[in-house]
């Protein structure tokens, strides 16, 4: 397993697109029981291309990234959003004399795309 992450100020890690657009690919292709031949077969999409975007070396175009969805019976949102967005529990000072309040944060801190 590979986690890809990409640092930014402060610490806090963001996933790029591609990234997203990488593990997803991958992701649905296993789940079809697709080898990258297959897929190329079913889509139209060069196997290296489809290759290279599975290891977030591409910029594929919309239209490829509809294709590959359309091959996968699945929708573009399958392919370009984080399957499961992560949340990280940040502390708040409270101005009184009780324990700090904790609230939940969206994505900072904690964006990361598994790549099997």
């Amino acid at each position: 397993m590979v986690v890809k992450a990409t640092a930014v100020e402060g610490g806090c890690a963001a996933v790029t697109g591609v990234d997203l657009v990488a593990g997803n690919l991958h992701r649905l292709r296993r789940a079809h029981g697709l080898t990258l031949a297959d897929l190329s077969q079913r889509s139209g999409v060069a196997k290296g291309t489809i290759s290279e975007l599975e290891r977030g070396q591409g910029n594929p175009t919309i239209d490829t990234l509809f294709t590959l969805a359309y091959a996968l019976n699945a929708t573009l949102a399958d392919l370009v959003d984080d399957p499961q967005p992560s949340r990280t529990e940040v502390s708040v000072p409270s101005s009184g004399p009780s324990s700090p309040a904790r609230r939940s944060t969206p994505g900072c801190c904690s964006a990361a795309t598994r790549v099997d």
